[in-house]
């Protein structure tokens, strides 16, 4: 599929372009967004705060798994949701 002003396009939660694969800016707002609206629904239910702690961890890693399966290696995630970037090999931690 070929982008005839070369700018890229979101699929399925990605964005697709000339550079590597990246998360769509719109999936990243998305995921902030419905982790508020969990924290505050947790709040309104008046949950107590390791229960909250764990509900919005397991969205958190269910999240993770999921850019996980589209970019594997490529997500850094010591970074911030706002902050995830692209990751080159001699820039992994893990990398030898």
């Amino acid at each position: 599929m070929r982008n005839p002003q070369g700018r890229g396009f979101d699929f399925l939660g990605y964005r697709f372009g000339h550079g590597p694969l990246l998360l769509a800016r719109q999936t990243v707002g998305n995921h902030a967004e419905r982790l508020l609206r969990l924290y505050e629904r947790q709040a309104k239910k008046k949950a107590a705060p390791n229960e909250v702690a764990r509900i919005l961890g397991d969205y958190v890693t269910r999240w993770r798994r999921w850019c996980s399966a589209g970019l594997g290696s490529l997500v850094n995630w010591t970074s911030t949701c706002d902050g995830i970037r692209p990751i080159q090999p001699s820039q992994d931690p893990g990398a030898k």
